[in-house]
């Protein structure tokens, strides 16, 4: 599989960005992406785009990578409340490169791979970097390089998200133990359930998870369900009782107290701090031409990498 490397020892310049929900009869219009390279994160719905001469049909929980100097077109409308993120950004001019990519290689040197499309896991940490850029972006009392570190964090978590979706060897045991666990959250999932499963002693679970991915399962199976949450928090206006219900926690209070204590906001904080300024589709269009009049001047921040 082809994909594209980008150097991320120094953060990328983020151009512009958005979140943007599709209208009746909408279809992208034809835009010319000059430098910038742009990466779309669909939440619901398709976007039909046509990228220079080749057709892509992107579903829900997918990405696209987009390359500079492409034109792109929707090539056919995409159905109403279609929603998605979308960025703009200028990689080191000298850190990008074309290369085949082997399964399972790992990111290295600083460099991230990212094909032009791929799924996202179930659970979606990048849908929540995604709206910290975004929040941080519209923010005046941040300088601009705090988006670029926010994007540049987005990219190496979509570049393992990616890494991970391509592993397929059904010999790896802790990934398919991992999956398993994901596929059967639930709020009354325990250590010894998991150990029968796959017909181990519960103890020896637990040792060899811990040696292969630096937490206990339990620790795991919390992340996972505070993972749930904070999607539920950014993409549903269910009340915190449903949320808590839905991420597998059995009593709201105790989900509330726990999420509190992992992100020192509680749950009603963390959504009015990573949704309400956004989530207008009319203040981030993604059919608005990006200039080359950009006031970034972004082959100044790699100036010591073009000598």
């Amino acid at each position: 599989m082809q994909v594209t490397y980008f150097d991320v020892n120094q953060p990328v310049v983020a151009a512009n960005q958005g979140f943007f929900t599709a209208g009746e009869n909408w279809r992208h219009k034809r835009i010319y992406q000059n430098e910038a390279w742009e990466i779309i994160i669909l939440v619901s719905g398709q976007l039909f785009l046509q990228v220079n001469h080749q057709r892509f049909t992107v579903s829900a929980n997918e990405v696209l990578l987009v390359p500079a100097h492409a034109i792109v077109v929707g090539f056919q409308k995409s159905p109403q409340h279609t929603q998605y993120y979308w960025f703009h950004f200028f990689p080191n001019p000298r850190g990008v490169k074309q290369a085949e990519y082997r399964e399972g290689q790992a990111s290295r040197d600083g460099l991230v791979p990212l094909p032009v499309q791929f799924p996202l896991p179930g659970i979606k940490k990048s849908f929540v970097l995604a709206n910290q850029v975004l929040d941080v972006a519209i923010n005046k009392h941040y300088p601009h390089i705090a988006v670029d570190y926010l994007l540049t964090s987005l990219l190496i978590e979509l570049a393992h998200d990616f890494i991970e979706s391509s592993h397929t060897d059904s010999s790896d045991q802790m990934e398919n133990i991992k999956g398993w666990i994901l596929s059967n959250l639930s709020s009354s999932l325990t250590v010894s359930q998991i150990a029968t499963h796959f017909e181990f002693n519960p103890n020896y679970l637990e040792r060899i998870f811990k040696q292969a991915t630096g937490q206990t399962i339990i620790q795991f199976i919390n992340n996972l369900k505070m993972e749930r949450a904070q999607e539920l928090l950014l993409k549903t206006n269910f009340p915190i009782k449903q949320i808590a219900s839905d991420a597998y926690f059995n009593d709201d209070k105790h989900f509330m107290k726990q999420f509190k204590r992992k992100f020192q906001l509680t749950p009603s904080e963390f959504r009015r701090t990573y949704t309400q300024k956004f989530q207008d589709s009319s203040s981030f269009d993604p059919q608005v031409l990006l200039s080359k009049d950009t006031d970034i001047n972004y082959y100044q921040r790699f100036k010591d990498t073009e000598k």
